[in-house]
């Protein structure tokens, strides 16, 4: 009778400090392999049957900047600012209006 090893599931995350990956065997072949992939291809997604951390990973140039934010998030900074400089400009107005009827 042959007896069948079961294979540990692969898994991959991130430490407690992000700065450092923790994994298995099992997640690291596939971690390497998925790097290959990248570096051949641009990119790489994962399967939703193993159990690592991020979705996908891809080659990203040395000048592009990977934090760099989004002209969605820029844009919606701008935006909150000019709102709250309209809302500041309509109670500074309101409160001169104030002043004069009281006055």
């Amino acid at each position: 009778m042959k007896e069948t090893i079961e294979q540990p599931q692969a898994w991959v995350r991130y430490a407690e400090d992000e700065a450092v990956l923790m994994a298995n065997i099992a997640g690291l072949v596939i971690l390497r392999n998925a790097i290959d992939d990248a570096i051949k291809n641009g990119t790489h997604t994962f399967s939703k049957d193993d159990l690592i951390e991020f979705s996908s990973i891809a080659v990203c140039e040395e000048k592009d900047e990977p934090n760099k934010e989004s002209v969605g998030s820029m844009l919606a900074s701008y935006g909150c600012l000019i709102l709250l400089a309209v809302c500041f400009l309509i109670f500074v107005f309101g409160f001169v209006e104030l002043i004069r009827i009281l006055f």
